[in-house]
């Protein structure tokens, strides 16, 4: 089955293949003017942009709100399989972020850094890396993530320092025999002297 699809600014050509009766269902989810989400790998096909058996969400099913709602802010991208897409990721996330309290969310980063730094709290952090309301909050989210992330690798890093400084030991050679042992007859063929 081959379709051709829009955002409204720009056309891509979607290609499906499979079974006569899976096509015709296909077929029938994507009739002109339906609204879906399609996620899969672009590639190029006699010159023009191709997405050949994506996954598709079809967004005509929600209600005029969650389809409002769904379509008017960035939409995170989740690694995905073909058994569980990266809007199923993404519907399991919000319903546990939906739950989520402030004092749920365990800060590892002192108040006065994150001021300094002008970092927002982990809490926030989360529900804007996977709930932004505008491009704004998901870069301030991953500033806020990245910094935590090298801040926790330096202080694992110093630790290990720290530890392998207190634990480590030298090994001990005992002074050769000036004269008779064979060490020594080594040490005096060398060219380099003490």
């Amino acid at each position: 089955m081959e379709a051709t699809v829009t955002d409204g600014a720009s056309t891509m050509d979607l290609v499906q293949f499979g079974a006569a009766g899976q096509m015709r269902a296909r077929a029938a989810q994507l009739a002109p003017g339906t609204t879906v989400l399609l996620s899969g790998k672009v590639g190029l096909h006699r010159g023009r942009k191709q997405l050949s058996n994506p996954r598709l969400y079809v967004l005509d099913e929600l209600d005029e709100d969650e389809r409002e709602a769904l379509l008017a802010r960035p939409m995170p991208i989740y690694p995905g399989t073909e058994a569980l897409p990266s809007w199923l990721v993404a519907k399991a996330v919000r319903s546990v972020l939906d739950q989520l309290e402030p004092g749920d969310v365990a800060d590892p980063l002192p108040e006065e850094l994150r001021r300094e730094a002008e970092l927002v709290d982990a809490y926030t952090a989360y529900r804007w890396v996977h709930r932004p309301e505008d491009s704004g909050q998901w870069k301030a989210a991953r500033k806020r993530l990245r910094h935590e992330e090298a801040l926790i690798l330096q202080v694992a890093l110093a630790q290990r320092r720290a530890h392998h400084e207190a634990t480590r030991t030298a090994v001990a050679w005992p002074v050769p025999e000036t004269e008779g042992s064979l060490r020594a007859d080594l040490d005096a063929r060398l060219p380099l002297r003490p």
